[in-house]
């Protein structure tokens, strides 16, 4: 038997669950296209930049080659840096307006984590809005253009169900949605909201699309029923149709779905119908929007977008958490101050557990897919790029020189992965060309070409 690397395990009322890598779908990829694994793109956002002036040795490594040694901010990644590539040297020029550099397409006047944010996928001045400034800032405004990814997917156009997928972890600022909430957008003045609730993606990523699916999606988790109820028949009439190492990563695949669907009912994020009288909501709460729960959120959003890249459904996505210029106070890493406080600060032992955490984040990321097998015999980490940025380099003075540029995976072989490369002061945008080229988009620009064209150098393999 052969599959489709499209087949879905479809039930009753609309539900449907995407089956991972088998060994029947290799077969399938070997008469159409070789055995080729596709090639998957990921933004992940943190914000505030780092708690190092550029070359820091707690965020950079002093060293270039593959001898780099990680500092204490991003040590949880040492058991990933076989496929981790540390590009220093990459600067905002087009985000550049402080005292030292007056730069009339920063707009002048903006809040620059605003500017930052809004040119840090797309490359182009932002849209100021003086209506846009909250509290104890410059008013800020929406990107000036596309952002990279929405431009990959338009290129690529993959047959996957969903083109991109944007994944959020409390973006929305403590007084609502401002340009410091937007990092994705669509073109100029047209910015693409993350899903904040992992209950909401996965009833998305299970469901037809039609409103019978979610109706029956509702009423399942009122029944306290599990989606998979809805397929395992079809799952058993597979079963004696596929070899029996496939069935065991089927049955593990399904094991995990249902493994994450009960994760979000515990934590009283799943929604129930309205017929339906909801149990109390556990001490912990679920509530995405609840700022305790944000290391949870953050959690089942990783775990669906992995999922979401193990089954095919997209290629691309994005996951952002908080907000440019976030104030959140993470307890949960030690800290008792907001973090863009610490960031204004200065160095700090608080700060520096604060970007570790994220790292840590990022690491939990890269296993899950460094554990997952891909059609092509390799790991989705393989064929997979993870940009790790941020709006600012150095949030105390609100520098662009040295944006963090760090990746995991090598996007099919795409990048030189297990080294740090000091490009010597590029231009971001020359960044951006180099996720085009990584993805198999062969074009020489992105965003605002006069501050540069083509890839940074010696990244590409």
């Amino acid at each position: 038997m052969s599959l489709s690397r499209r087949a879905l395990l479809r039930g009753a009322g609309g539900i449907a669950v995407a089956l991972p890598a088998l060994e029947a779908m290799r077969v399938a990829g070997a008469r159409a296209a070789g055995t080729t694994a596709p090639k998957r793109l990921v933004i992940f956002y943190t914000p505030n930049g780092t708690n190092a002036q550029v070359m820091q040795p707690d965020f950079w490594p002093q060293q270039t080659g593959p001898s780099f040694v990680l500092g204490k901010e991003v040590a949880p990644l040492e058991p990933l840096r076989d496929h981790l590539l540390v590009v220093s040297g990459v600067n905002g020029e087009s985000c550049k307006n402080d005292d030292s550099v007056v730069n009339p397409k920063a707009a002048g006047h903006g809040d620059l984590h605003s500017i930052g944010l809004s040119q840090m996928l797309t490359g182009v001045s932002y849209i100021y809005d003086a209506a846009t400034a909250a509290p104890g800032s410059l008013p800020g405004g929406y990107a000036g253009g596309i952002s990279v990814d929405q431009y990959i997917a338009k290129k690529l156009a993959s047959p996957t169900r969903f083109p991109t997928l944007e994944f959020g972890v409390m973006n929305a600022t403590d007084v609502g949605v401002l340009p410091f909430s937007r990092m994705i957008s669509a073109g100029a003045n047209m910015p693409i909201p993350a899903e904040q609730d992992p209950a909401r993606m996965f009833a998305r990523l299970f469901t037809d699309g039609t409103a019978a699916g979610q109706v029956t999606v509702d009423r399942t988790r009122a029944q306290r029923k599990s989606v998979l109820d809805f397929v395992l028949a079809e799952s058993a009439r597979i079963k004696p149709r596929v070899s029996a190492h496939d069935w065991q990563k089927l049955d593990a695949h399904l094991g995990a779905v249902r493994d994450l669907e009960s994760r979000l009912q515990a934590a009283g994020t799943t929604p129930m119908a309205p017929s339906c009288s909801a149990p109390a909501r556990p001490a912990a709460g679920g509530d995405p929007l609840e700022k305790a729960n944000f290391p949870t959120t953050g959690k089942l959003h990783m775990d669906l977008l992995a999922l979401a890249l193990k089954c095919d459904l997209t290629r691309i996505a994005s996951l952002q958490w908080s907000w440019a210029r976030s104030t959140l106070v993470h307890t949960w890493a030690g800290a008792t101050k907001g973090h863009h406080d610490m960031s204004h600060i200065g160095q700090s032992d608080e700060l520096t557990a604060v970007n570790a955490w994220y790292a840590q984040q990022l690491a939990y990321l890269g296993n899950a897919l460094q554990a997952t097998p891909d059609v092509d015999g390799k790991t989705l980490l393989d064929n997979t790029l993870v940009y790790w940025c941020s709006e600012v380099a150095w949030a105390y003075t609100h520098s662009f020189d040295g944006l963090r540029a760090f990746f995991l995976g090598s996007c099919g072989g795409a990048l030189k992965t297990g080294q740090h490369i000091d490009v010597g002061g590029q231009p971001h945008q020359k960044l951006l060309v180099t996720l085009m080229n990584a993805m198999g988009v062969p074009e020489t620009q992105f965003g605002d070409a006069t501050y540069g064209t083509g890839p940074l150098p010696g990244v590409l393999a």
